[in-house]
């Protein structure tokens, strides 16, 4: 408490110009503190040549990050648009079941009851219970009536 009481009154003092010690540390040490005298801004002088120069490199410079931005970003929306167009350009195999109602709602292939929370499969007209088939596309990684190769990402759930 004493080394805080003086060192507050050191701050104190400093602050009214009493002394030229902002801590008692700065006084042990003799470290007096001013303020800086102002220096003449000096501005670097260019030429027209290097000026023009500098500019271009940035322009350049930036117009290379904006490249690859724009390549990164292609890259990224193509491979997710064609992932889903991939899986719905397949031709579909026959398939011999049939669907089933029940009491208007629609009866899941999987379980055979009627479905809670209908999803179909993007590119397929079955309708499934959300758990059911999300469940056997987690586990199989594909259309439990077509085959074909999926993933959650082509489930749609019917609101």
């Amino acid at each position: 408490i004493l080394i805080d009481g003086l060192s507050w009154l050191y701050r104190l003092s400093y602050a009214f110009g009493l002394t030229k010690y902002y801590s008692p540390t700065l006084h042990l040490a003799n470290v007096k503190l001013t303020y800086a005298k102002d220096p003449s801004p000096t501005i670097p002088s260019f030429s027209n040549n290097s000026r023009f120069l500098s500019i271009i490199s940035q322009i350049i410079s930036n117009g290379l990050f904006l490249i690859q931005l724009v390549d990164w970003w292609s890259k990224s929306y193509g491979s997710k648009q064609n992932s889903v167009n991939n899986v719905t350009n397949l031709l579909l195999p026959i398939t011999n079941r049939k669907r089933s109602r029940i009491d208007g709602k629609h009866q899941c292939p999987i379980c055979r009851h009627p479905c809670n929370i209908p999803t179909v499969i993007l590119g397929s007209s079955y309708v499934y219970c959300y758990a059911c088939i999300n469940e056997y596309v987690k586990r199989y990684h594909r259309c439990p009536t077509s085959n074909r190769p999926i993933t959650n990402e082509h489930l749609i759930k019917v609101y």
